[in-house]
């Protein structure tokens, strides 16, 4: 089974945030386009992409001012990317880590929350330290064992039943959820 790549962010505006990449090539970049978005000066719109090649990563600067550093040394060409690493763009540095195919739907992907739409739930009760990834990941699973018997049940309501999270931090985490929505997509 494929290894995708999981960068979280440890310094930066994405601090804590998780993203899944899983195509053979990812942009990187403060551009609302790219599959990391990086909404800070020092990172460019297009500031580098990450490849998977024969089920190994690689980062290649694509900016020639774009700084991009793997464990603090300059990466000018392409770099290979291992467990552990830490990779800067700009100001932000994200930690390398690698998932099953099977986690990549608990893994919410914070470059799509911010390009295409308001996060989902299992980010803001993550944020708000409710839960943990392990838990979102196995409500998920859950929740696709409830489907295949045909029963539709949300996230919120599973996560709520298996006792991972109390109403009163489901309410919140929709309530952000909502403010969000309209935040976002005020006239």
């Amino acid at each position: 089974m494929p290894k995708l790549l999981v960068l979280t962010g440890i310094t930066g505006s994405r601090v804590g945030t998780r993203t899944v990449l899983s195509g053979r090539s990812n942009t990187v970049g403060s551009n609302a386009g790219c599959d990391l978005v990086i909404p800070e000066q020092a990172t460019a719109a297009r500031h580098a992409e990450i490849r998977h090649v024969l089920e190994r990563w690689f980062i290649v600067p694509l900016d020639p001012n774009a700084r991009v550093f793997v464990n603090g040394e300059p990466v000018t060409s392409q770099g290979r990317l291992l467990e552990e690493d830490l990779i800067t763009f700009g100001n932000a540095t994200f930690k390398v880590s690698f998932t099953e195919e099977i986690e990549k739907k608990a893994r919410t992907t914070a470059s799509t929350s911010s390009s295409k739409g308001v996060p989902q739930l299992g980010e803001y009760l993550i944020r708000h330290n409710a839960i943990g990834q392990s838990q979102l990941t196995q409500a998920l699973q859950h929740q696709g064992e409830l489907r295949q018997q045909g029963r539709r049940v949300q996230i919120g309501d599973i996560l709520y039943e298996m006792g991972y999270i109390s109403r009163l931090q489901l309410e919140q985490a929709l309530q952000d959820q909502r403010n969000d929505f309209f935040e976002r997509f005020r006239d």
